[in-house]
């Protein structure tokens, strides 16, 4: 619906879909977000440990984008390949809270019920419907996030990369921060 309202909008998905949901099904992303103009899809690579912090990165989205522990990853590796040297994140907090109300389901991943239906408002991202009431969505693991960052920093500063941190708390100190006002100061 977001798109069809701003069809201008540049949308970029990973051309097939993982479900976390213990079946292990994957299945085209366009069965859900059908092809249309300004929609972009890219071919998922799963994350290589054995020569980091590059493997956990790419480097050409033509060849594809490494699946993430945080989506904002995908965005740092699209910017790095259309030419972006400085990149500015705002609203990466990375700070998560799984309310007592949320209905925990599915497969056990690092001890905790990989699925979760919220019952209540979204504690978590800039609407309180986002992943609201009756919304799934999968346990976050912020420890794993910033992991990633670290990697994407440390593969791509040694390129002339510049990212920075403008969001307004959180926890992720991976990146210099900057005053998110300070970003605006002077202009009109």
């Amino acid at each position: 619906a977001m798109h069809e309202a701003n069809p201008e909008m540049e949308l970029f998905f990973p051309a097939v879909l993982h479900h976390w949901d213990g079946t292990d099904r994957i299945e085209p992303t366009d069965t859900y977000m059908p092809r249309a103009a300004n929609r972009y899809f890219f071919r998922p690579i799963p994350i290589a440990t054995y020569h980091l912090p590059f493997t956990a990165v790419s480097n050409d989205m033509n060849q594809g984008l490494v699946m993430p522990f945080t989506v904002s990853i995908n965005m740092i590796e699209a910017a790095v390949y259309m030419g972006f040297a400085n990149i500015i994140l705002i609203g990466c907090d990375t700070d998560y809270v799984v309310p007592d109300d949320v209905i925990a389901e599915g497969p056990d991943v690092g001890g905790e019920k990989a699925l979760l239906t919220s019952t209540s408002d979204d504690p978590n991202h800039f609407h309180p419907d986002y992943f609201g009431k009756g919304r799934k969505w999968h346990q976050p693991h912020p420890e794993r996030m910033l992991q990633h960052y670290q990697w994407a920093r440390d593969a791509f500063s040694p390129r002339g990369v510049n990212i920075v941190n403008a969001t307004v708390g959180g926890k992720l100190e991976v990146f210099p921060r900057v005053d998110y006002a300070g970003l605006f100061a002077g202009r009109s």
